[in-house]
């Protein structure tokens, strides 16, 4: 996995457009979706303000998919948890 496959993560997580990403992290219009669409570089500015924004997502992770947060494995296992949760109420299967 990339990162421009991350960047799609942390937007499809915050159920935002890539637009509203755009504003959230305080960059100008189409800066993003251009990244996105070219798989162009990214500046370490941008970076920086993505993770002010959302510190919950690494800039470890979102640049090399490697995560330095000693709690990520037990936030991961939560999640997939909670999904198992859900899709029993649900009466659904789950991927995982």
């Amino acid at each position: 996995m990339d990162i421009f496959k991350r960047l799609r993560i942390i937007i499809n997580e915050q159920d935002i457009s890539v637009s509203r990403f755009e504003k959230e992290i305080g960059i100008g219009n189409n800066t993003i979706s251009t990244i996105l669409r070219k798989e162009s570089g990214i500046s370490h500015i941008i970076l920086e303000k993505i993770k002010n924004r959302y510190p919950q997502y690494s800039i470890c992770w979102l640049v090399a998919g490697e995560q330095n947060n000693s709690n990520y494995k037990l936030i991961q296992q939560i999640k997939i948890e909670i999904i198992a949760l859900l899709d029993k109420k649900n009466g659904t299967q789950s991927c995982s």
